[in-house]
């Protein structure tokens, strides 16, 4: 894996580096991300390599715009841990292998999560119980959003829960609100 700080420089590690695939962030200095990605497309080894552009906007027009500048997909901000391996997984034609707890690990991994959950700010808590138990899924994925703020494994397991319809496993492990 190879980064860049500005477009200028993509262009660079580019034509040293030759990768499989790019992210490429729409913002940056120097050079933003669609010039850069004219500039990587007009070379002849820059005509395959999948380029998925990262952006804050999400407005269909500038979508239609970061496309038609040569990207092959668009991500939006923010994005999740799924929605990374997801979009690589597409692009790159790979599968990913999951480890599956069972038995004591599992046991000592839900633990750990409750322990977790137990650490939550009273806010963040009582905010999670909430949307839970008024199966709000919106909301449960806005407080999550919050949660990996403050907790990043946290947040990151209660986004794979969210991600395979596993509200309850989150229900189990919450406890009444705080006060």
């Amino acid at each position: 894996m190879q980064e860049a700080e500005n477009g200028l420089e993509a262009i660079e590690v580019f034509s040293k580096w030759r990768p499989h695939f790019i992210w490429m962030d729409l913002r940056m200095p120097i050079m933003n991300g669609l010039e850069a990605t004219k500039k990587i497309r007009a070379v002849q080894e820059g005509a395959d390599v999948p380029i998925v552009m990262l952006s804050a906007s999400v407005l269909e027009e500038e979508i239609k715009l970061i496309i038609k500048a040569g990207c092959t997909d668009f991500v939006g901000k923010p994005y999740s841990e799924q929605d990374i391996f997801t979009t690589m997984a597409k692009h790159l034609g790979i599968k990913y292998v999951y480890e599956v707890l069972c038995g004591e690990e599992s046991a000592n991994f839900d633990e750990n999560v409750q322990q977790l959950i137990k650490s939550l700010s009273l806010e963040l808590h009582n905010e999670l119980y909430d949307a839970i138990s008024r199966l709000n899924v919106n909301k449960v994925e806005k407080v999550i959003e919050k949660i990996i703020v403050e907790d990043t494994t946290l947040g990151s397991i209660l986004k794979k829960y969210v991600t395979h319809f596993e509200y309850d496993n989150i229900w189990t492990m919450l406890e009444k609100p705080k006060r």
